[in-house]
């Protein structure tokens, strides 16, 4: 079985609906008889060479803090009765979900990165190492 195993091999397309769904089996590039291997692991390989690679955005980041606070404002309104936490909470969570709506739209960075290096770059052909390289020279340019 042929499949992608690394920021170097796999197409962002690949990679961004992979982000988006869940689908672990979009990891498969050709199927063969056999033993599969365990995808989910394939792809926390690859998650991690990406962010060992590239670091945690900056948008991930404010999410990851906002869901915390959210778990603050539930913790004290159940575990210390203060009912009022739940507004907190609610507010918060608003805002985390639009945050994670944004992340998810990788258009702009296309099209940055398409602006920046003076060629399409095709989310179908192109790597999530290439691509990410592109864009830090990009915003570091």
């Amino acid at each position: 079985m042929k499949y992608y195993n690394s920021i170097e091999n796999i197409p962002c397309s690949v990679f961004d609906k992979i982000l988006e769904t869940g689908d672990y089996e979009r990891l498969i590039i050709k199927k063969a008889p056999g033993k599969k291997p365990d995808f989910e692991l394939v792809w926390e390989k690859i998650y991690d060479e990406f962010i060992q690679e590239f670091g945690v955005a900056d948008k991930l980041k404010k999410y990851l803090q906002l869901m915390s606070q959210i778990c603050d404002h539930y913790n004290n309104a159940y575990n210390n009765n203060q009912m009022h936490e739940l507004n907190f909470a609610r507010v918060l969570e608003v805002e985390a979900e639009a945050l994670f709506k944004d992340t998810h739209d990788t258009s702009n960075m296309y099209a940055q990165v398409s602006k920046y290096m003076g060629f399409r770059c095709n989310p179908a052909e192109i790597t999530v190492k290439e691509l990410y390289g592109y864009l830090k020279l990009a915003q570091n340019g």
